[in-house]
């Protein structure tokens, strides 16, 4: 029981001299539905105030809120220290502008834990919290010279008497804009250790350790064979375009971006690199790095380059530390395991509206109701259902790897138009045999918006669509460079 022996309130604690008050720290609750710590700096905080240790009995309710605690920590002796974060969903500790613990994203009550050098004496604390729905839980622990694994008592716990609106080091985070752990420069990392001739499934093996480090350096390792990792980093991509990514190692290793695999360097081999590339919009990407060693030399290097960057190791680039398992932001409804999976439409699928009616020249499509709508890889006309009067209108966004002229082309029997970022580009109307009309236009790298339309009215049917320029000769539109609207 800790009441007062008198039934009287107990004392409010009193400042220090510096007006840090200790047993307290500082908290602002925000609420919202997030799948990752959000970035704090940008939100208004529902309430804030100061609350006895890094606890949730401030939230107004149990489902889709967040929590940020600042405050100072007492050192009693200089040494290694080791933090410890049970949390369900995503936290963070951060330490004197330092990540210490990266537990984000969405699980169950499940622990993580960090360790660095800490002097004796006061230093800043800042844990993040967030809670989407089902259970919420938050435990800070810590152990070190001289103790045990503990909850952090409040006697080595302080408030933060400069705490503002933005608790961020302003030198670790010079854009107020940018969330501190999308600055950290941090990869997370797995360490395991077993034989194998492949890559093997590392949510079935044993953590041996893990931590965050700056790269994807195999310098944690414990052994020189017989072990593998798995690294996780967000990237920040500075603008919408094509990059090609490389991936070195002796043996086996793999890397995915957003949830999707895309270059499999997998088995056992001596050094050797395979390389890929996929159009990537300005923002952050989850990246993946799987890699294991069996016998022998044990190497790994991830690089990238892009139009006006050259090859350069990715160790360099924008990191932040970053889950393991990836899920769609845009994934309303995600599944509660973090597989990363989702019923999305295939990236390359394109939009297809069907419409029936008697025309001779194209109609106004926008004043219609399809008969259906569908998806479909490329420009091609569906199998005829006997129908002889109808039409198609396609929609979606195509891929341009180099700034330049290019010349589209369509080929029908009827009518046909198509037209890019809304400029109709190609004329081919009204009702004819098979006939082939072009037109150019001039085109930034990148993703614009493209649609074809089409009608057929009696007699043949057929529907072709080609494109050309910047050196690529005249060819169909092929699926790899056409995106959902």
């Amino acid at each position: 029981d800790d009441s007062d022996t008198n039934n009287n309130p107990p004392a409010s604690p009193e400042p220090s001299i510096d007006g840090s008050t200790p047993g307290l720290v500082n908290y602002k609750y925000y609420e919202g539905m997030w799948n990752y710590l959000p970035d704090f700096s940008a939100m208004t905080p529902v309430k804030q105030g100061t609350t006895p240790g890094f606890v949730l009995n401030e939230r107004t309710r149990d489902d889709f809120y967040a929590m940020q605690f600042t405050g100072k920590l007492t050192v009693p002796t200089a040494g290694t220290y080791t933090l410890f974060s049970k949390s369900d969903d995503g936290s963070r500790i951060t330490i004197d502008g330092q990540l210490v613990v990266l537990h984000d994203g969405r699980h169950g009550a499940k622990e993580k834990q960090g360790s660095l050098y800490l002097d004796e004496g006061t230093h800043d604390i800042v844990v993040d919290f967030f809670e989407h729905d089902g259970g919420d839980s938050l435990k800070i622990s810590w152990s070190g010279p001289g103790i045990a694994k503990q909850t952090i008592p409040a006697n080595s716990l302080a408030t933060d008497p400069d705490a503002g609106t933005n608790t961020t080091d302003p030198e670790t985070n010079p854009d107020p804009d940018i969330d501190p752990a999308a600055a950290d420069g941090f990869v997370s990392y797995q360490y395991f250790e077993g034989q194998w001739f492949a890559l093997p499934d590392f949510n079935q093996q044993v953590i041996v350790e893990e931590g965050q480090q700056t790269g994807f350096s195999l310098a944690p390792k414990q052994a020189n064979d017989n072990y593998g990792f798995r690294f996780a980093t967000y990237l920040t991509i500075p603008t919408d375009g094509l990059y090609t990514f490389y991936l070195a190692s002796d043996d086996g290793s793999r890397l995915s971006i957003d949830g999707e695999l895309l270059i499999d360097n997998d088995g056992l081999h001596a050094n050797r690199e395979r390389s890929d590339s996929l159009f990537l919009t300005a923002g952050q990407h989850h990246v993946l790095v799987e890699f294991f060693e069996r016998g022998g030399l044990d190497t790994l290097a991830v690089s990238w380059s892009a139009a006006n960057m050259p090859k350069q190791s990715l160790d360099n680039a924008g990191l932040s530390s970053a889950p393991f398992s990836y899920i769609n932001p845009a994934d309303t409804n995600p599944d509660t395991d973090n597989t990363g999976s989702t019923d999305q439409p295939a990236q390359s699928d394109i939009k297809i509206e069907y419409y029936e009616g008697n025309w001779t020249s194209l109609p106004d499509f926008d004043l219609l109701t399809p008969v259906s709508t569908s998806t479909t890889a490329q420009f091609n006309l569906p199998p005829s259902n006997g129908v002889l009067f109808y039409g198609y209108r396609y929609t979606g966004k195509i891929l341009v790897d180099t700034s330049g002229t290019y010349t589209f082309y369509t080929s029908s029997n009827d009518g046909s138009q198509l037209r890019i970022n809304n400029t109709l580009v190609v004329d081919n109307n009204g009702k004819h045999v098979v006939l082939e009309k072009q037109g150019s236009i001039n085109l930034s790298a990148g993703l614009h918006d493209i649609e074809v339309t089409y009608f057929q009215s009696n007699g043949g049917e057929a529907l072709d669509v080609y494109w050309s320029g910047a050196g690529m000769p005249k060819q169909l539109i092929d699926s790899s460079v056409l995106f959902a609207p």
